[in-house]
């Protein structure tokens, strides 16, 4: 058998890692009868601490690794400007670093992020690129907080860190019924095609709206994300007999592809057909085009405030939060 890692302790125990990690360092709010249960579970698996994490946390810098998949698009960056608000009020400093959409870059980033011997990680990981770096590369009792993405999109147990991410099922759900509820057709899905995370929560809702209401899906999925991929997808739904009554886009770039190719068709909304995006923007606002408005700036409020938390080694009120997003109508559907 391998070294024995915390997580291996929190499964038999029964208890998050958090938790294991508030037996370890005396900290945080524990019952009697849980901190008895989680010591034996670590004398039975002769769990070791990692040095080095220990070392990290002893030895304080002061700085948080930030790290995101993609720095350039709005909701990344209105994100980080929320991490970066509530460290820089306690006097932390941010390390960031952009992934952009690679898993090799990303994993570059994460040594160099604990090599700069950073006090913890807020991590918005990439999804569906088949790696297995990043685990090893989180010591143990280093403070993470998961963002946007909780730890299931690297095959971890949901409640294996903490999270912060936005109700996507919930939102795509509700946009949904709002279009099934204003038209006579079918409504179809454009989306990029991915196995977890945001972006196959939103598909989640939108089948479970689509079902409820007793229409059959209709969904136009490819790998990637691009106004292009969106308005390829879109134009195979519009050019087909019975085209859709209303299109529900999964992702802002795909919402932007599937106006382009309504207008390229000379179709209206909504007279012709009824459109609602997944993310706000100002091309949506300036077109009429209704969105589902996310708040990435308290997502990463919440989440930095949750790390520092962590590592004063406090107790968390939730493991996981997700924050409400909401519709926004406007002419188009």
């Amino acid at each position: 058998m391998g070294r024995v890692r915390i997580g291996d302790v929190a499964e038999k125990a029964g208890v998050s890692r958090t938790t294991v990690s508030f037996v370890l360092n005396d900290t945080g709010s524990v019952g009697a009868e849980t901190r008895q249960r989680v010591l034996g579970v670590i004398r039975e698996l002769g769990y070791e601490p990692s040095a080095m994490a220990r070392g990290m946390r002893t030895r304080r810098t002061r700085t948080a690794g930030v790290l995101v998949p993609d720095l350039f698009g709005p909701y990344f960056f209105s994100l980080f400007a929320g991490v970066e608000e509530a460290l820089a009020r306690e006097g932390y400093v941010c390390f960031l670093g952009n992934a952009e959409e690679d898993g090799a870059r990303e994993d570059r980033y994460l040594r160099s992020l604990l090599g700069w011997r950073v006090d913890g990680l807020i991590l918005a990981p990439l999804v569906g690129v088949g790696r297995t770096l990043l685990e090893p590369l989180v010591q143990d009792e280093l403070p993470l907080v998961f963002v946007d993405r909780g730890p299931e999109v690297l095959g971890l147990a949901p409640d294996a860190y903490p999270s912060v991410c936005t109700a996507c099922s919930e939102a795509a759900r509700e946009a949904t019924a709002h279009l099934l509820a204003m038209s006579t057709g079918p409504v179809a899905l454009v989306s990029p095609e991915m196995p977890s995370g945001p972006i196959w929560l939103r598909r989640q809702g939108y089948l479970e709206a689509v079902r409820a209401a007793g229409q059959a899906p209709v969904e136009a999925i490819a790998a990637g994300d691009s106004r292009a991929l969106g308005q390829a997808l879109a134009g195979r739904l519009l050019d087909e007999a019975r085209r859709p009554a209303a299109i529900f886009a999964a992702t802002n770039p795909c919402g932007l592809g599937a106006y382009l190719a309504l207008r390229e068709r000379g179709l209206r909304c909504p007279e012709d057909v009824r459109l609602v995006v997944f993310d706000d923007a100002d091309w949506a606002e300036v077109a009429g085009v209704s969105a589902v408005r996310t708040d990435p700036y308290r997502i990463g409020m919440t989440a930095a405030t949750a790390w520092l938390r962590l590592l004063e080694g406090q107790s968390l009120a939730e493991e996981r939060v997700t924050i409400p997003a909401r519709l926004v109508r406007r002419n188009s559907s």
